[in-house]
C-alpha cells in the first residue's frame, strides 16, 4: 500500500485506509507471527519468552516511557537490574521478581547520562557493576549534599557512544539537586571524556572522538597485567570507530604497557571493530561487527561477525595460542554474550563444557555454541519450534538470585524498530509443545502501537502545516510500519491455525 501524498489539509485516502486498518487490528489482536527460519538453522533450546517491560503499552507486563533503546544490562550479587536506556539518556532499574508477586517492579530512581556538554542527553550503551568498589577502585569526583567536593567509588559504571566513560555514586551529584528516593543523586558523573570533537564538530564524517559500545570489568587479588601493580581492577571499553578494545586501571588511567598484540586479531578482515566485551568465566569475549561508513555503528547482514576469546591480559585466550572462537555463520552484528545457566533450554556441549550464548542485534536470533570451541549447539526455539527472533535484540545476562532475577533464566534487552522503542524480559526453559504464554500476542501489539504513533505523527504534522517534505516521511514510516503489521498478524494467523491442529 503506497501513500499518496496529500494535496490539501486532508489526510490521503490510503491514510485513512491506514486507521481502519488500525483500528480493526484493536479489535482483533491475539498475537504475533515468528519470523521464518534461516536455512543454516540447526536444533536448538526450547525457552520461554516474557516480556516484561517496554515503552510500548501493551506490549509487556509493565509500561515505561524511559526504556527507549534498552542496550546494557549490570547488577551486583544481590542488585535489581541496572538497563541503559540509549535513547533515552538515563539508566532504570527493575527489581524481578517484583514486589505483591508481580514479575516485575520498576524501581523509583532513574540516573540520568550527562553528556561532556550538558547534565542530561547521554547516549549508555555497556554497563557492569563496579565489583572492585569496596577496595576505592574508579572513584568519581562532584559535589555532595553540603555542596562540598567529593571523591568517592563508583557503584555502577556505565560507557556511551558519546565517547565517555562514567561512573554513579549515590553521594555525588553534579547538579546538587540529589532527586533521587531517599535524596540519592540521580546524576552519573563522567569520569574520561575520550568524546574528542564529537561535539564540537557538526559534521559526521570528520567525527573522530571515540564511540563506546561495550564494557566489561575485571577483578583480582593479584595484578591482571604483568608487572602492574595497579591492574587488580580493569575496565574494558569498546571503541567502535576506532576499532580497538580500551583497557583502563582503577585510577581510570589508560593501560597502555600490555602485552605484545594484545587484544589482537590477526585474521579479522579489514572493516570489523569491537562491538561488545564480557568478562565470562574468567576470559575476556569480543564480538566483532562491519562498521559503516562512519564507523559509528554497525552494518548488519548475514555471516557478518565474529566472537574472539582472551585472557584478561589481552593475550590469546584459546589453546594453541588462537583467540578465533566463531567465525561467520549464523553470526549477524552479534553483541549479546553469556554462559548459559547449566540445563538451560535443554543444551548440552560435549565434556559439559559451558555453554555460550551469542544474541545477534542485526537479526534477533540467538545462537548457543561450545564456549571451549565453537561448535554450534544450535538456536533457542519457542515451544511450537520456532526461532526465537527478538527484533534489536542487545543484551544477554543471566539473573543473580536476588532481585535482578532467576539464576536459571537468561534475561534480555532490545531496541525493536530501529532502536526507536524498548524490550526488556526474560528467556527461561520450556518444555517442546508447552504454551508458549503471551509474548507473540504482545509483539503484535507493540506493532499495532508503533503504526498508531505514526498515524498521530502525520496528522499532527498535517495540522501544523509542516513542510511537504516532512509529510512525505511521515507517510513514507507509515506505510513501512503498516506493511509491517500486517505481515505479523498474517503470520500469526497462521501460526495460531497450525497450534490449533
Amino acid at each position: 500500500m503506497k501513500l499518496r501524498l496529500p494535496s490539501s489539509g486532508r489526510p490521503p485516502k490510503s491514510v485513512i485506509a491506514a486507521s481502519a486498518l488500525v483500528a480493526a487490528s484493536s479489535l482483533t489482536l491475539t498475537g504475533v507471527a515468528a519470523q521464518a527460519a534461516p536455512a543454516w538453522v540447526s536444533s536448538g533450546g526450547t525457552v520461554l519468552q516474557t516480556n516484561l517491560v517496554s515503552d510500548l503499552p501493551g506490549a509487556a507486563a509493565v509500561t515505561d516511557p524511559n526504556l527507549v533503546n534498552a542496550w546494557g544490562i549490570s547488577e551486583s550479587g544481590t542488585s535489581p537490574f541496572w538497563i541503559s536506556d540509549n535513547n533515552a539518556g538515563v539508566s532504570t532499574l527493575y527489581q524481578v521478581p517484583g514486589a505483591n508477586n508481580a514479575p516485575v517492579t520498576t524501581a523509583p530512581l532513574v540516573v540520568n547520562i550527562p553528556t561532556p556538554v550538558d547534565t542530561t542527553g547521554g547516549t549508555p550503551t555497556g554497563t557492569v557493576f563496579n565489583f572492585a568498589g569496596g577496595n576505592g577502585a574508579f572513584k568519581v569526583t562532584g559535589p555532595n549534599k553540603n555542596g562540598m567536593s567529593t571523591t568517592a567509588a563508583a557503584v555502577f559504571l556505565f560507557v556511551t557512544e558519546d565517547g565517555t566513560i562514567l561512573g554513579w555514586n549515590p553521594a555525588i551529584d553534579p547538579t546538587g539537586k540529589f532527586a533521587g528516593p531517599g535524596g540519592f543523586s540521580a546524576q552519573a558523573v563522567i569520569a574520561k571524556d575520550n568524546s574528542g570533537n564529537n561535539f564540537t564538530n557538526p559534521n559526521e564524517n570528520q567525527q573522530t572522538g571515540a564511540v563506546y559500545k561495550g564494557l566489561a570489568i575485571a577483578t583480582s587479588t593479584t595484578p591482571i597485567i604483568p608487572g602492574d601493580p595497579n591492574s587488580t581492577a580493569l575496565l574494558y571499553a569498546s571503541n567502535f570507530r576506532a576499532g580497538t578494545i580500551e583497557v583502563y586501571d582503577a585510577n581510570f588511567d589508560q593501560v597502555t604497557a600490555l602485552p605484545p598484540g594484545a587484544f589482537s586479531d590477526p585474521d579479522l578482515p579489514k572493516g570489523y571493530a569491537p562491538f561488545n566485551v564480557q568478562v565470562l568465566d574468567g576470559k575476556l569475549y569480543v564480538t566483532y561487527a562491519k562498521q559503516d561508513a562512519l564507523k559509528h555503528d554497525d552494518a548488519a547482514g548475514p555471516h557478518r561477525g565474529f566472537v574472539d576469546v582472551y585472557n584478561l591480559d589481552g593475550t590469546p585466550g584459546l589453546p594453541g595460542g588462537t583467540v578465533r572462537l566463531i567465525s561467520r555463520g549464523p553470526l549477524n552484528s552479534p553483541w549479546g554474550l553469556a554462559i548459559a545457566p547449566a540445563g538451560f533450554a535443554g543444551l548440552c556441549a560435549n565434556h559439559n563444557d559451558p555453554v555460550l550464548l551469542v544474541g545477534n542485534f542485526g537479526d534477533g536470533h540467538i545462537h548457543a555454541f561450545d564456549a571451549n570451541n565453537g561448535q554450534s549447539l544450535g538456536q533457542l526455539r519457542d515451544p511450537d519450534g520456532e526461532p526465537i527472533v527478538i527484533d534489536g535484540l542487545w543484551a544477554l545476562k543471566v539473573g543473580n538470585g536476588g532481585a535482578g532475577g532467576a539464576t536459571n533464566a537468561v534475561y534480555f534487552t532490545a531496541g525493536p524498530f530501529g532502536e526507536s522503542h524498548g524490550l526488556f524480559g526474560s528467556l527461561s526453559t520450556a518444555a517442546p509443545g508447552s504454551p508458549e504464554g503471551p509474548a507473540e500476542g504482545q509483539w503484535v501489539q507493540a506493532n499495532l502501537d508503533v503504526v498508531q504513533l505514526d498515524l498521530q505523527q502525520l496528522n499532527a504534522d498535517l495540522a501544523s502545516g509542516a513542510p511537504l517534505d516532512t509529510i512525505k516521511m511521515d507517510s513514507k514510516t507509515l506505510n513501512a510500519d503498516t506493511r509491517q503489521l500486517l505481515i505479523v498478524e498474517r503470520a500469526f494467523a497462521a501460526d495460531a491455525i497450525a497450534d490449533s491442529a
